[in-house]
This record gives structure tokens, sequence and C-alpha cells, in this order.
């Protein structure tokens, strides 16, 4: 499983909706990654109407939940990046050393 950055900016309707019934949003935000079979581990409010969360989860569950969250009008402009550590980025640097021996750029 990888781990996935989402951000999503909240829509006037939905602040509409939470300032008529305030409310915690984490506990409807973690049953519905758990539904779509992702875990939430952290979710953060940037008060720039943004939401902010890392998940566990598949690539497929993650565009699960993209297609959920903007299917309801109540966020937009859903951003879901894939993060890797550390070691991957080594690991990902040492084959792209051998692939850009390959390459050939347009031109050449």
């Amino acid at each position: 499983m990888s781990l996935y950055l989402v951000r999503a900016q909240y829509t006037q309707q939905a602040f509409q909706q939470m300032l008529a019934k305030p409310g915690d949003r984490e506990a409807p935000a973690k049953e519905m990654f758990e539904a779509a079979g992702v875990k939430l581990h952290h979710i953060w409010y940037s008060g720039e109407g943004e939401v902010i969360c890392i998940v566990e989860g598949s690539a497929v569950a993650a565009s699960t939940v993209a297609m959920v969250v903007k299917a309801s009008g109540a966020l937009a402009g859903v951003e879901i990046t894939e993060l890797i550590t550390m070691k991957q980025q080594v690991e990902a640097m040492q084959g792209a050393a051998k692939v850009a021996e390959k390459y050939r750029p347009p031109g050449k």
C-alpha cells in the first residue's frame, strides 16, 4: 500500500452547510475513506478552506475516493499525490540513471 497526500478545497455550498450545522468532519471523512479501503492517518484544515489528509491505500482506492468527493459537490480541486520514501527516491534515481543512458531527446 502507498501513502498519499490528499488536498481539496471546500466549496461555497459546503461552507454554507457547515455554518448551518457545525461539526467535526473527521469521523465522516474516516468512514468514507474506510469504505473505499483507504486508511486515514491524519486530517487537517488549513484556514484557507483546504482539507489536507495523509492516507494509505491503493491507487484504485485513492481514485475511488477522488470520484466520490468530486461527485458530492462538497469539495473541489481534489489533488492526490503518491508519497514515496527517501529510500524509494534513491532507487528511482538509480533506475533513472540507467534509463537516461538509453533515452534520446528530440532532435538527437
